[in-house]
């Protein structure tokens, strides 16, 4: 089981995984989940905040999901050269921490669904306990920690592995958060 990480020591775990690993750059970000459920959400709102603040390689945001109907026609999209960071969000006990791997991620696999492995290492995020059912789990995750912990995971990922006005542009995003994100995902659901 790889360790927990506590808020605040993020960007400090991927630098230490990008030594360790020798990430090439640029380092590919596959950002996994729909934006269909709450605590599923975690990698698409960490695409979502990337892309928006400038950074060029990602895959998987809010309007363009990585999810398991569209993970490997994505996959495709992934250049030969850099690495792969992929991104999730998991059930587990210490709801609110991440953790990273320094192996490939295997989405659906707490769900039973055979994919494809992604990327070089994996930077998870714990958003709601585990219970008998993950996939029930995730859809009652906390929106607000949602939302905390994939601001987060972007500020670490663009301090770690982009240049210094990513990292002022991460700062940027609470405020874009509430008035563009939130209100886009409203109107969504309610056109279901």
């Amino acid at each position: 089981m790889a360790p927990i990480i506590r808020k605040g020591g993020l960007a400090q775990a991927l630098r230490d995984v990008q030594q360790e690993r020798k990430l090439r750059d640029p380092v590919y970000l596959v950002c996994v989940g729909t934006d269909c459920s709450t605590g599923d959400a975690f990698g698409p709102l960490v695409g979502s905040f990337l892309r928006d603040a400038g950074y060029p390689y990602v895959i998987g945001t809010l309007d363009r999901p990585c999810d398991s109907s569209t993970l490997q026609e994505q996959l495709r999209e992934l250049p030969a050269d850099g690495s792969v960071l992929a991104v999730d969000s998991v059930v587990g006990r210490s709801v609110g921490y991440f953790q990273l791997l320094q192996e490939p991620l295997e989405p659906g696999k707490s769900l039973g669904k055979p994919l494809p492995k992604v990327g070089d290492a994996s930077l998870l995020g714990i958003v709601c306990p585990n219970r008998s059912n993950p996939y029930t789990a995730l859809q009652s995750a906390s929106l607000h920690l949602v939302l905390s912990m994939a601001k987060e995971a972007a500020s670490a990922i663009l301090y770690t592995f982009g240049s210094p006005e990513y990292a002022d542009a991460a700062q940027r995003l609470d405020s874009q958060l509430i008035t563009q994100v939130l209100p886009a995902q409203a109107d969504r659901n309610r056109q279901e």
